[in-house]
């Protein structure tokens, strides 16, 4: 497939190595966030081939940015209904502010995720891919949003329509990315609304 920066690249190692980044990130990355993380390269390569960022998202099933955050919106307002015919007091929050909804009194930030491929890394490098709904708990910074009490991570189907819901408390996720699977270590907090009435 030719060289970037002195490097051959073949479409699997193309994959190989995107597959990591979209694993982290919970979608396709940007060019930005390549370079980020020292991988111009890789970023040159897929803009050059396979029809670009957007056919290499295609390739992988995974959404681009763009997608995720119009996706996002949409679950909130959904979500923001849901609660509202609960009897849940819930006020959304400006785009600005590193929450989405103060619910109850709590500050709570909404997350969803499609069924995707991601894969186990170790230090050795990729180990096995694996299907579940992975989620990335970080602001627009790519920072961990400490002010947060609540996440709500909503499992979303290929139509984008909710799935379920996990109610989950900041502490109890202490992690950058969280993958969920139907008997992984959160599903106590699977449609735990009880989350919502604990004061911060």
């Amino acid at each position: 497939m030719g060289h970037s920066h002195g490097r051959r690249w073949t479409e699997a190692q193309i994959e190989a190595e995107l597959l990591l980044v979209v694993a982290e990130v919970g979608r396709m990355p940007t060019m930005g966030e390549l370079r980020d993380r020292g991988l111009n390269a890789l970023g040159c390569k897929i803009s050059r081939t396979g029809g670009g960022f957007r056919g290499w998202a295609a390739k992988l099933g995974v959404e681009l940015r763009g997608t995720e955050t119009h996706r996002g919106q949409v679950i909130e307002t959904v979500l923001m209904q849901w609660l509202l015919e609960r009897q849940f007091f819930v006020e959304r929050q400006t785009t600005k502010c590193v929450f989405d909804l103060l619910v109850n009194g709590l500050k709570v930030d909404v997350k969803s995720a499609a069924m995707s491929t991601y894969v186990n890394v170790t230090k050795k490098g990729p180990k096995t891919c694996n299907m579940g709904h992975v989620f990335g708990i970080y602001n627009n910074n790519g920072a961990k949003t400490s002010c947060v009490d609540v996440y709500v991570l909503c499992g979303v189907n290929a139509s984008g329509g909710i799935l379920w819901r996990y109610f989950i408390p900041e502490p109890e996720l202490r992690v950058h990315m969280v993958t969920i699977t139907p008997n992984g270590k959160y599903s106590r907090f699977r449609e735990d609304l009880s989350v919502l009435q604990l004061r911060p």
